[in-house]
């Protein structure tokens, strides 16, 4: 028992968590937390219950386990991992304890190894399976279910298995990866006596809801056990949309089209309202004065209540998938308004209620057909013209309040806006470093070590690393005059992070006063750099009068916390989640959905909105992206919509497990200044209004999908004429290349351009496959319906980015649009070039 407590009390020292004051800001004695850098090595302990090979009156046991393991290639992939374990316990009367090597394969969920037993002086193999069973850990915190096998013996042991010294483990993902939307209510006695013309309408607005529904975003997803076999079911679903837009009707006499549909079902509908509000046979095309006001009520109700709750979800897994839930509360609110604010006769609102429940249960059905389409929840989206006439989001002001509705958020005014070439972005993120005064935050998914020849990254340890230190040295020196160091953060996913060996700058970063770096031979000069800046600052805390007074006051860990840059690794590997399983392997780790973020901010504030800025980007920092084939660009901006930044990387924090208390003293919301929207309107007076502009994340694994939301939203509402050019290989979802389909059906023009295989960023075997199989697809798309396209109005290409002028050949770069231009005449229908224009371009060289 001596050694079983010992072995207790280890366990408690371990998990014993880290403390640090929060309450206060970093100048006045407070500590800035991070999540800092995954261990490379880490600890675990276990309870484990034992049955001693029963069947000979073995007799069970009980036994504390420890173990130190390390990963032998990323943690992320969980592809192999070696543990050292040591057990102590009992065996019935009798002390039992032991060694054991295993190797583990974390994404099977499975080991093996040896066991040496102490007592019985004898080595036996051991076979070992672990699981959560729930997300997080079956108690939380990470813990695993564990199941030993020594068959050697006959043994069973089935414990639980704790990690140790690593606070996070289990909070970095949310719990639950679906949502519930609210259950269907029961109803109450529905309005029985539906006249035939209210029926027949109803029936007319179930039928156009379904073609609303086909022709918004058609399915191209068809499988089949072979390519011919999925081309062919794709063909078939083609051919039944083009047959029916070329079908008539009495109620559509001139033909159908994508907007027609879209009308009558308002027609109609507006006839169902008319007839429950006045009792009058109307028939179709009919409608009164007060059906129309009601009936834009309910279509109001409908997309508040109804359409943008469930729309807003896009992206995320709905566990009750279902509309009706969403009936009842808009019922009531549709009854509420007949009550107060309409002319409708009390003894019609049954009626005019019923009209709205039909159509809800009607959307609901369109909603069951496109879960079966595209076979997920995540995908299923509900055509907002089910609320909306062509001529409700035919502007900029009304696209402007949907999209607002849309995701929940609203634009701001006074923003400035403008580009930054991939040249460029290195140098913008090394000046923001120098620039912050009070706080500057990197959040990236690629900092690397090596270049592709294996050797340490120029760009990373001039343009990052050295700005850094550098930037500390000189806020150090002025720490006497101004009392403040800026606190530097790096949100850095682990993924890349791992692969790019990157923990070798982040170490140094963490640790810039002692932390030494060791260089290749070939790269002494580095090496000599390094040393010069670091005992620059050495020497710069050694002569800061103030700097020192504060360190004897709150110690060296304060100081050592203020001299560095606070890194945070997150989505750290975590196989405590997994997707929804009790066994994981048949479920989905959490570990393959990264963070892909690129961005830079600092100083954003409520005391002024133009004090700091923010850099989005597609770039990493490393020689990769300054190279000759690499194009990007960044967005720059700094007005009012930057402050969701701080809302954005509070979140982030929050997500991995943070709690408000330990969020960073900067990124903690605080009141606007009282001058705040002065500033604001003296910066739109000057600069004529300046840019309005909307800050949305879409965020990593099951959290939500805003970007998808505002995405859908424009692709499925842009008007008649409206020019929509995808530049983006990441935008290869079949759901997405439906919308914008839908949207040329609409007529809008639609220029959809995926990288060949040598411009495209990422070379993965399974992303080319799927934008072969969607291009194929979408060409078959731009044949079959070509003149059902251009008689909306509309235009729909393909094409291919397939550039071998270097980035920086300006002159090259024009004359290839200039060629592009002469090889493609339709080109100049969408952007209107002069013929003068076009030879400038084509003659640059020459300037």
């Amino acid at each position: 028992m001596r050694h079983l407590f010992t072995l207790a009390v280890a366990l408690l020292i371990f998990a014993a968590p880290v403390r640090a004051q929060y309450d206060q800001s970093p100048q006045d004695g407070g500590l800035t937390l991070s999540m800092g850098q995954p261990p490379t090595i880490s600890w675990q302990g276990g309870l484990m219950l034992s049955a001693y090979n029963l069947s000979e009156d073995g007799k069970p046991g009980v036994a504390l386990d420890l173990g130190v393991g390390k990963d032998l290639m990323s943690p992320v992939t969980g592809a192999g991992r070696m543990s050292l374990e040591g057990y102590a316990g009992i065996r019935g009367d009798e002390f039992d304890g032991g060694l054991r090597g295993m190797f583990l394969i974390p994404f099977f969920s499975l080991g093996a190894g040896v066991d040496y037993n102490f007592n019985t002086s004898k080595f036996n193999g051991v076979v070992r399976f672990f699981a959560p069973l729930k997300r997080g850990g079956m108690l939380g915190r990470g813990t695993q279910f564990r199941i030993d096998w020594l068959p050697g013996e006959g043994t069973f042991n089935f414990g639980v298995s704790i990690p140790l010294r690593r606070p996070l483990v289990g909070r970095t993902r949310p719990r639950q990866i679906d949502t519930r939307l609210p259950s269907e209510e029961p109803r109450e006695v529905g309005y029985a006596q539906v006249e035939p013309a209210m029926q027949e309408a109803l029936a007319n607005v179930a039928e156009t809801a379904y073609w609303i529904n086909r022709f918004t975003s058609p399915f191209i997803d068809q499988g089949g056990s072979s390519y011919g076999q999925a081309i062919g079911a794709f063909t078939d679903d083609m051919e039944e949309l083009k047959a029916h837009l070329a079908s008539t009707s009495p109620l559509f006499p001139d033909g159908r089209s994508s907007e027609a549909e879209v009308r009558v079902y308002h027609q109609e509908l507006t006839r169902a309202f008319s007839i429950a509000a006045s009792g009058w046979a109307l028939a179709a095309g009919e409608s009164t004065p007060l059906g129309l006001e009601v009936a834009a009520q309910a279509k109001e109700i409908l997309l508040d209540e109804v359409i943008f709750p469930y729309n807003h979800l896009l992206g995320v897994k709905k566990k009750t998938d279902t509309l009706l839930g969403l009936r009842g509360e808009a019922a009531r609110t549709f009854r509420e308004w007949l009550v107060s604010d309409s002319a409708v006769p009390g003894e019609r609102h049954d009626a005019v209620v019923h009209v709205l429940e039909r159509v809800v249960e009607i959307i609901e059905e369109q909603r069951w057909f496109s879960r079966q389409w595209w076979s997920d929840s995540r995908l299923v989206w509900i055509p907002l013209q089910y609320g909306l006439l062509p001529e409700q989001h035919d502007s900029q002001q009304e696209l402007d309040a949907i999209v607002e509705r849309a995701v929940g958020r609203e634009f701001t005014s006074g923003n400035r806006v403008w580009y930054v070439v991939n040249a460029q972005f290195q140098w913008e993120v090394t000046k923001s470093i120098e620039r912050a005064e009070d706080y500057h935050v990197l959040w990236i998914h690629d900092i690397k070590w090596m270049n592709a020849a294996g050797d340490p990254d120029r760009i990373s340890f001039h343009q990052m690393v050295g700005a850094y230190l550098q930037t500390l040295v000189r806020r150090v020196k002025e720490y006497d005059e101004t009392g403040v160091l800026p606190v530097y953060m790096i949100f850095f996913d682990q993924h890349y992070y791992e692969i790019f060996k990157s923990r070798r700058w982040m170490n140094l970063l963490e640790d810039p006063l002692e932390h030494e770096v060791e260089f290749p031979p070939e790269f002494a000069i580095m090496a000599d750099s390094l040393a010069r800046v670091q005992e620059a600052l050495r020497t710069a805390v050694a002569e800061s009068r103030l700097l020192q007074e504060r360190t004897a006051e709150f110690g060296e860990e304060w100081l050592k916390n203020q001299v560095k840059v606070q890194v945070n690794v997150t989505y750290p590997a975590d196989h405590s989640f997994w997707a929804n399983q009790a066994f994981p392997i048949l479920g989905w780790p959490d570990n393959v959905m990264r963070d892909h973020r690129k961005i830079a901010f600092y100083d954003i504030t409520e005391d002024d909105p133009y004090k700091g800025r923010v850099i989005y980007s597609g770039m990493g920092i490393g020689e990769h992206y300054v190279g000759p084939t690499w194009e990007d660009r960044a967005i720059m901006l700094q007005g009012p919509a930057a402050l969701d930044m701080k809302d954005a990387a509070r979140q982030l924090l929050l997500d991995q497990g943070f709690s408000e208390e330990q969020i960073p003293y900067p990124l903690k919301p605080r009141p606007k200044a009282p001058d705040y929207d002065e500033k604001v309107q003296a910066m739109m007076a000057e600069n004529l209004g300046g840019a309005r502009a909307m800050e949305l994340h879409s965020q990593t694994g099951y959290l939500p999908k805003l970007i998808n939301v505002l995405k859908a939203t424009l692709y499925s509402l842009m008007p008649r004429g409206s020019i929509m050019v995808i530049p983006d290989s990441l935008w290869n979802g079949s759901f997405l290349a439906s919308l914008l389909v839908g949207s040329c059906m609409r007529g809008g023009r639609v220029f959809i351009i995926n990288p060949s295989k040598q411009n495209a960023p990422g070379q993965a075997f399974l992303t080319l496959s799927r934008a072969q199989e969607l291009y194929a697809r979408l060409i078959i798309i731009q044949e079959m319906f070509a003149d059902e396209i251009a008689a909306s109005g509309g235009m729909l290409k393909t094409g291919l980015y397939d550039v071998d002028v270097d980035v920086a050949d300006v002159p090259g770069r024009l004359k290839h649009v200039a060629d592009g231009f002469e090889a493609n005449p339709w080109l100049l229908e969408v952007v209107p070039l002069t013929q003068e224009v076009r030879e400038d371009f084509a003659n640059a060289a020459e300037f």
